[in-house]
């Protein structure tokens, strides 16, 4: 029914995102002066996401804050639950944990390095109200990654995930949801099992579809926790009263 429409847009961005072969790099012209990195461009990945949500939920840049005063701007980008038209204004820089529907981080080229660095920011993200007064009922963020590019099979990357979390100590409850592989499957924590769990599946062209597929499931299956706007306001501002 809808699998034409993700095998293409999976396409579109495998070439979005497909790096210049060793010859084009060398003939292209060399600044005169060294440049800043150029920021990372996510939008196409971005509008992507956004497609599978309802017009109920958008895709922004944002940090993500927690009653305690935790902020984390750990997550490449995030879905938001779109409770106020003006949102983007009125939380211009983070945004409520309980408005938060999922965290997304994108990683360009699965290396080790790479690997570990989005596991430990994935972890940061999933530690949002846990610390706060509420804490025996944090807000629940689903937390994906998408990687775009990797020499390792799903089985190689799964042990490798399994490594870099009993090395660095993380706890189950932190970790990922979701990982999915452009062009190549999934691997989804499996929390029914338990800790270090996860399976890995081999999904290819219909890769984008069943990420579509799950990430509705664990947006719309988890309710949205309350949101208490004036837990937000920390500034202690006397005012005159008559």
């Amino acid at each position: 029914m809808f699998s034409a429409y993700f095998n293409q847009l999976q396409k579109q961005l495998l070439k979005a995102y497909t790096k210049p072969s060793k010859k084009e790099a060398v003939s292209a012209p060399v600044p005169a002066k060294a440049k800043k990195p150029a920021k990372k461009d996510y939008k196409p990945i971005m509008d992507a996401v956004a497609s599978m949500f309802s017009p109920e939920i958008c895709v922004m840049s944002k940090k993500i804050a927690d009653q305690s005063g935790y902020i984390s701007d750990s997550a490449d980008f995030i879905a938001v639950r779109k409770k106020f038209s003006a949102i983007d204004d009125i939380f211009h820089d983070a945004v409520p944990a309980e408005l938060t529907a999922a965290s997304f981080n994108v990683i360009e080229e699965v290396n080790h390095k790479q690997l570990t660095d989005v596991l430990i920011k994935a972890a940061l993200i999933k530690k949002i109200d846990h610390y706060s007064e509420d804490a025996e009922d944090p807000a629940f963020i689903p937390g994906f990654i998408i990687a775009l590019h990797t020499t390792y099979s799903l089985s190689e990357l799964k042990e490798a995930i399994i490594d870099i979390y009993d090395k660095d100590s993380v706890e189950p409850m932190f970790e990922f949801d979701i990982m999915m592989v452009l062009g190549k499957g999934l691997i989804i924590k499996n929390w029914r099992e338990g800790a270090r769990s996860f399976i890995a599946l081999e999904t290819g062209e219909d890769t984008m579809k069943w990420f579509f597929l799950l990430l509705n499931e664990y947006v719309e299956s988890k309710t949205a926790k309350d949101l208490d706007l004036r837990s937000y306001v920390k500034e202690a501002v006397h005012y005159n009263e008559y």
